[in-house]
């Protein structure tokens, strides 16, 4: 989807806690002992191969900076646009 989706993609979970596994899972995917002798890279980067990705932090304070983040890497001269893992009504 992020390679399909231009410019600014919106990625919603239910709570931090899912969105701290799923981050987590895909991060370590293709670099854990399953991945075999391919090599192959993790989902978290081929996401941010397409997109910049910000995720949102769980202190209220630095949510104005990852929003900031998130527009900056969206206006970024030859971006590919940006990603942003928040919480559904977390903030």
């Amino acid at each position: 989807m992020a390679r399909m989706v231009p410019d600014g993609l919106l990625v919603f979970f239910p709570s931090y806690v899912a969105m701290d596994s799923c981050v987590q899972h895909w991060k370590d995917d293709g670099t854990g002992a399953g991945a075999g002798a391919s090599g192959s890279s993790s989902l978290w980067e081929r996401i941010a191969r397409h997109k910049a990705p910000v995720i949102e932090p769980r202190d209220g304070s630095q949510f104005q900076a990852a929003i900031d983040d998130f527009r900056a890497k969206l206006a970024a001269p030859g971006s590919g646009g940006a990603v942003f893992f928040a919480v559904c009504r977390g903030k």
